[in-house]
């Protein structure tokens, strides 16, 4: 399932578009949201220390999250 959403990085906020995975237990709610973003849309990078350390631009962000009834 896609869900559309907004992704805000040190007060950058873009839309985005993230692939879930949702798998309902009998109290739960377990899952997963994965998005590809680039760093460079949230001026954040890419970083480059010095040559020695290097970051590409685009990252991969992964939320895991688990719902379940208040109470």
């Amino acid at each position: 399932m896609q869900i559309d959403g907004d992704l805000t990085v040190r007060d950058v906020t873009r839309p985005v578009q993230f692939a879930v995975k949702l798998v309902h237990s009998e109290n739960a709610f377990t899952g997963e949201a994965t998005t590809n973003i680039l760093m460079s849309d949230f001026e954040v990078g890419p970083i480059d220390l010095a040559g020695i350390l290097k970051t590409e631009d685009e990252v991969k962000v992964t939320f895991k999250f688990v719902a379940r009834p208040a109470g």
